[in-house]
C-alpha cells in the first residue's frame, strides 16, 4: 500500500488481467488471497485494513470446482507467486466459513460493490461475513466507501 499516486497507478497498470469461460468470477479467492498474502499485499500491521470487491457477477464458491474434477479443498494459506494464483487448477475455492475466519483473523473489513442484478445474491453472502457491508457501483462510490470506512 501506498500514499504514493504515481507508484499505485504504476502497480495498477501491470497487473495481468485473467477471464474464464463460465459467468462466476474467482471474487472470492481473491479476497482469500489478499486477507493471507500479507507480506506480498503489503498490508501495514497498524493500519485499518479495508477490502474492496467491485463485481457484476456472482463469485464460484467451495465444490464449484467438483466438475473440473478439482476436490481438494481449500486450506486457506497465501498460494500468490509473482502476483499470481497458483492453486486454481489443483484446489477448490473457498468456503464462505473459510474466508469468513480469515478476514476476522486478519482483522480486515470487506465491501461489496455490485451491480443491481447481482445485490440479491451478495445480500445473502454477506449475512455469513462479519464485518461485511454491500453497496450498489454507483457515480458515488467514493464516497459510500469512505462512509463504510468511517
Amino acid at each position: 500500500m501506498t500514499s504514493n499516486m504515481s507508484e499505485f497507478t504504476r502497480v495498477i497498470k501491470r497487473q495481468r488481467i485473467s477471464g474464464n469461460m463460465d459467468t462466476p468470477e474467482g471474487g472470492l479467492d481473491a479476497m482469500l488471497q489478499a486477507t493471507v498474502c500479507q507480506g506480498e499485499v503489503g498490508w501495514r500491521g497498524e493500519a485499518k485494513r479495508l477490502l474492496l470487491l467491485m463485481t457484476d457477477q456472482p463469485s464460484h464458491l467451495a465444490l464449484d470446482s467438483r466438475l473440473a474434477g478439482i476436490v481438494t479443498p481449500h486450506d486457506g494459506l497465501c498460494h500468490l507467486e509473482n502476483n499470481v494464483y497458483r492453486k486454481s487448477s489443483t484446489m477448490d475455492h473457498p468456503s464462505l466459513g473459510l474466508l469468513a475466519e480469515k478476514l476476522l483473523e486478519n482483522h480486515i473489513y470487506s465491501l461489496f460493490a455490485v451491480e443491481q442484478l447481482q445485490y440479491q445474491w451478495y445480500e445473502e453472502l454477506v449475512r455469513l461475513l462479519p464485518g461485511s457491508n454491500l453497496l450498489f457501483q454507483a457515480p458515488n462510490l467514493i464516497d459510500l466507501v469512505v462512509d463504510a470506512y468511517k
